[in-house]
């Protein structure tokens, strides 16, 4: 097991002020700015990840270091696959506890979306840290709840949160009783080689999703 948390936190200002539509020279870029500085400030996003292995594939199952997980789709995309990396990344509970007024509604939406920008760097820099000190090539991710319900139940986030011991003191995150992570901006999954890209979207038809990066096929029976 290990914890990764010496990021770099560089983030595109320009495009995420594109994307939440902030004019450049307004009152509200002020704000954000402002927001984003602090963030850059107080921000310690983190991952903790293991180095799995594939003990027994079921005809819809996968354990791995004695763990039984429970997903036709996750035992297919492991069919060929000796080694895992299940992990948990979170852009931390330093940016959690952040106090807004009642009224700030604005303010705290952005600061979610800081939050998530650094989500995406702690996930990102593991990527490339095990692709760089594993000898990966391709590499795919599965989570837990993503995709068309029934893929991979969101349940089955216990069962991949019990491969790491107690996650609130490593890392500050804990489940609630219906399966989400505090802090809201967190993820956890199964880091796998693949030849083929594997992606969750085009399992997936939520519409208007601003995380889409494939067309909905649904490709899996």
């Amino acid at each position: 097991m290990e914890i990764l948390n010496d990021f770099p936190l560089s983030v595109d200002k320009e495009l995420i002020m594109q994307k939440l539509k902030i004019k450049k020279g307004t009152e509200d870029e002020k704000k954000f700015e402002q927001l984003l500085n602090e963030g850059m400030k107080i921000g310690n996003p983190k991952v903790v990840y293991i180095e799995g292995f594939i003990d027994e594939l079921g005809e819809k199952t996968v354990k791995i270091n004695g763990i039984i997980f429970e997903s036709k789709l996750l035992r297919k995309n492991l069919e060929k696959v000796g080694r895992v990396f299940p992990f948990i990344a979170t852009s931390g509970m330093e940016m959690e506890n952040k106090k807004f007024g009642n009224d700030d509604f604005l303010e705290k939406y952005w600061w979610d979306i800081i939050k998530e920008q650094f989500l995406f760097i702690a996930r990102d820099h593991l990527i490339e840290y095990l692709k760089k000190n594993f000898s990966l090539g391709n590499v795919s991710i599965m989570s837990p709840g993503s995709g068309e319900l029934g893929l991979w139940r969101i349940e089955e986030q216990k069962k991949l949160f019990s491969l790491f011991g107690d996650t609130e003191k490593l890392l500050g995150v804990k489940l609630t009783d219906s399966n989400l992570m505090i802090p809201n901006k967190s993820v956890s999954g199964i880091i796998f080689s693949t030849e083929k890209n594997f992606n969750t979207c085009k399992l997936c038809s939520r519409k208007n999703c601003p995380h889409r990066k494939a067309e909905f096929e649904k490709v899996f029976k």
